[in-house]
C-alpha cells in the first residue's frame, strides 16, 4: 500500500504532463513556408511580394531565400514547408539530400511552375516534384479540376488566366493529379516517406500571381502538404 500512495501521484503527474503536452502541441500557430527563389526572369521576389500581401491574414509566414547555401537539414528544419519557385540549375548531392531528408520527415513540398524546371539534370530532384517541364507555348485558358472530391480541392473555383502552357515529361507513376489543362497533368499531388507534394503548373508572371484564384490554390497546397503536422490558424480575410 505504501509503494502505492508514492506511485500514484507519480503516475497522475505524469499522465496530467503528457496531456499539457498533447494540449499545447494542438495550439493553432502560423505555418512557416520558405519561399525559396533566385534572380531569374521569372522575377519570384516580385511574385513573392505579391504572394504575400496576399496571404498575411490567412496564418502563413513567408520568408525569401535564394542562396542554394540555404538548403542544409539545420536551416529546412525551421519550416513546416519549402515552396520553389526558381530556375536554378545545380545543386549538390548534400543540398538535394537535405531537401529529400526535410521532406521525407514530414515537411511538405511545394515546387510552382518554373519549380519543375530546376535542376534540370538531378532525376533525384525531378522524383521529388513527380515530373518535368519538356516544354510550352502559351494562352489563356482555365485548368480544369479532375478530382474535386481530394482535400486540397473541395470547394475549389478554377480561374481564367494567361499562362505558360506547360507540357510535362518524365511523371512518376504515384502522382495523384488534381487539375488538368486539356489532357495535360496541371496540379498534382503525391507522397514522399512521411511528407507531401503539392505541384502546380501555374504561375509564369504576376497575370497569375494578382490572381485570387491562384492565392487560393497556393494556400490550399501549402495547408495540405504541411498536413497535420502544424494545427494551422485559420484568420477571417480582411
Amino acid at each position: 500500500m505504501a509503494l502505492v500512495r508514492i506511485l500514484l501521484p507519480l503516475l497522475l503527474l505524469g499522465t496530467l504532463l503528457f496531456a499539457a503536452e498533447r494540449k499545447e502541441a494542438a495550439v493553432p500557430r502560423a505555418t512557416e513556408v520558405l519561399f525559396f527563389g533566385d534572380d531569374g526572369h521569372h522575377r519570384p521576389l516580385d511574385q513573392y511580394a505579391i504572394f504575400k500581401e496576399a496571404v498575411g491574414n490567412r496564418g502563413i509566414h513567408l520568408p525569401y531565400e535564394k542562396r542554394m547555401e540555404a538548403l542544409t537539414p539545420e536551416n529546412l528544419a525551421k519550416y513546416d514547408a519549402l515552396l520553389i519557385f526558381a530556375n536554378h540549375q545545380e545543386i549538390t548531392p548534400v543540398q538535394l539530400a537535405a531537401v529529400k531528408g526535410f521532406i521525407d520527415n514530414g515537411g511538405g513540398f511545394v515546387p510552382v511552375h518554373c519549380g519543375s524546371a530546376c535542376f534540370k539534370k538531378t532525376d533525384g530532384y525531378i522524383s521529388l516534384v513527380g515530373g518535368q517541364i519538356e516544354g510550352h507555348e502559351t494562352g489563356v485558358f482555365t485548368a480544369d479540376v479532375v478530382a474535386p472530391n481530394h482535400p486540397a480541392m473541395k470547394g475549389y473555383k478554377p480561374f481564367e488566366t494567361w499562362d505558360e502552357t506547360y507540357r510535362h515529361h518524365k511523371l512518376s507513376s504515384d502522382i495523384t493529379v488534381l487539375q488538368k489543362r486539356g489532357e495535360e497533368p496541371w496540379t498534382w499531388v503525391r507522397q514522399q516517406g512521411k511528407g507531401r507534394v503539392f505541384y502546380t503548373a501555374h504561375g509564369h508572371d504576376e497575370r497569375c500571381w494578382k490572381q485570387e484564384g491562384f492565392h487560393d490554390l497556393l494556400v490550399r497546397g501549402i495547408r495540405w502538404a504541411v498536413g497535420e503536422n502544424v494545427t494551422l490558424i485559420d484568420l477571417p480575410e480582411l
